[in-house]
């Protein structure tokens, strides 16, 4: 009985089309991954003091804001504008793209190599763990551009392995350096940076090999001038929107403690969980939104955003729900104060999401400088409200920080968005409305199990009333997932 259920799984998912295929799989790569990490985060704060957890966690955050500095982010929304002018080359495209970023890379290490004493003593970090940043620089953007290249042509074979291997490779060489390097003697910290880079790094290089080889082309004017027409307008965003994920860590080290950060830290990496979902949820609906928006089925495109956005709201509730259970999994005692941090971070997650409606309108018709201005202001105020709160109030005010800033950058690409929609003629591609419902409900939300943090007894009451008020509609959430189904089928 089981092997034919077994066989018949087997020939449904041979009959599915490609896109389907690639969908499930690039949605089980970016679980696993996530998942892998999640899952050794316990280990590693346990093996790492706070303090140390925290240098290494901000060793994190100026990685990912060097990356768009190295970068310019090519791998970005911009490549699937590229896409749409040079489809007839995409392999050209994509290498060009490659020659493009390792040159910006090695002209920003060699600026960091004629100033290093000046730029060392900024950063408070040795040459070693700067030059250790440029390493996954410099490979991890190779490996995202050449993911993004065989997401968008459904390729996906390599890709499984190559995630695969880095979402279990590097928890595991992190546990092994910080043992290491606990034997002798030396920063732990370091090691946990060195298990994090090295396994990128391989990565990295599979990437570039296989991009030069398709492709065969470094540097091609056309492509390049495009690209650096479209993306430098963009840094600003860009830079901006990793500030705000990024500079609360740094700024709690230099405002408060590198302990503090460290705890801060695990509680954000706890309310990224939900950015899994998030991310796979974007993968498969940007490409499909833009070729609905392309046939003009905008008013489509609102009514699956509609679905999508309470799916995905639903997930966020749910963490911020079992926010003191999964914290005493998932660090140790040090860090349990941090679970009043996770309700405001999972919230300012699911505002950014939902904020990516809005920004994917602004993409699709090529209006790239609203989305810096938006963002350089936001990431402004979230720079002095965290000077100002973080000694104040400690390291739980950069939460609430991050959400005002958040919402503020939503408001602002939601007017933006409503602009462009009017000005072209178009039925809205999402309904307002339901997303500033959305939003208000989710912050009174947040704010009321808070509340019910210390009274385990109700909020778990609340969960099981909730799951079988689910069984009994799940008619009608199966409907809806099946809605969702047929949107990556017809990809």
């Amino acid at each position: 009985m089981v092997n034919v259920a077994w066989k018949q799984f087997i020939q449904r998912y041979k009959n599915l089309p490609v896109t389907a295929k690639a969908s499930f799989w690039f949605l089980f790569c970016n679980i696993a991954q996530k998942a892998v990490s999640m899952l050794t985060i316990p280990i590693i704060t346990r093996m790492l003091t706070t303090d140390e957890y925290g240098t290494y966690s901000v060793f994190i955050s100026y990685s990912n804001i060097l990356i768009v500095l190295g970068t310019l982010t090519l791998y970005g929304n911009g490549y699937f504008v590229g896409m749409k002018r040079y489809n007839e080359e995409k392999s050209r495209y994509t290498s060009s793209m490659a020659g493009l970023m390792f040159t910006i890379t090695m002209l920003l290490y060699v600026i960091f190599l004629l100033y290093q004493k000046q730029i060392t003593f900024i950063l408070h970090q040795s040459f070693f763990v700067i030059t250790l940043m440029f390493a996954w620089v410099f490979c991890n953007g190779a490996m995202n551009l050449w993911f993004v290249e065989n997401r968008y042509e459904f390729k996906y074979r390599l890709i499984v392995i190559c995630t695969l291997f880095t979402a279990f490779a590097t928890p595991i060489l992190k546990i092994v350096f910080i043992l290491l390097f606990k034997a002798t003697g030396l920063d732990k910290a370091l090691g946990a940076m060195i298990g994090y880079v090295l396994p990128i790094v391989i990565t990295g290089i599979i990437a570039w090999y296989m991009m030069f080889v398709n492709g065969r082309a470094i540097y091609v004017k056309e492509y390049w001038k495009f690209a650096l027409s479209f993306n430098i307008p963009l840094i600003p965003y860009y830079l901006s929107q990793t500030v705000l994920n990024q500079a609360d860590r740094f700024m709690i080290e230099r405002l408060d403690s590198a302990s503090a950060a460290g705890i801060y830290s695990v509680a954000y990496s706890l309310a990224m969980m939900v950015s899994v979902i998030n991310g796979a949820v974007n993968s498969t609906l940007i490409p499909w939104q833009f070729q609905e928006m392309k046939k003009g089925e905008n008013r489509k495109v609102a009514n699956v955003v509609n679905l999508i956005m309470v799916i995905v709201a639903a997930v966020h509730f749910l963490l911020i729900f079992v926010a003191p259970e999964a914290m005493k999994i998932f660090a140790a005692k040090e860090y349990y104060a941090a679970i009043y941090v996770v309700p405001t971070v999972t919230i300012g997650i699911l505002v950014m999401w939902l904020t990516q409606i809005f920004i994917n309108i602004e993409f699709f018709y090529e209006k790239n400088k609203w989305i810096a201005v938006s963002s350089v202001l936001s990431a402004i105020i979230n720079i002095i409200l965290n000077a100002v709160a973080i000694p104040r109030f400690g390291y739980l005010a950069a939460g609430y920080t991050t959400l005002i800033c958040y919402l503020i950058n939503m408001v602002f690409h939601g007017m933006v968005a409503v602009i462009l929609i009017r000005q072209n003629g178009n039925n809205k591609a999402f309904d307002l409305g339901k997303i500033i419902f959305l939003v208000v409900c989710s912050i009174i939300f947040m704010f009321f199990t808070m509340l019910l943090y210390e009274q385990t007894t109700v909020r778990w009451g609340i969960v099981i009333i909730v799951v079988m008020v689910t069984m009994l509609k799940r008619k009608e959430v199966f409907g809806v997932i099946r809605q969702m189904w047929k949107v990556v089928k017809e990809k």
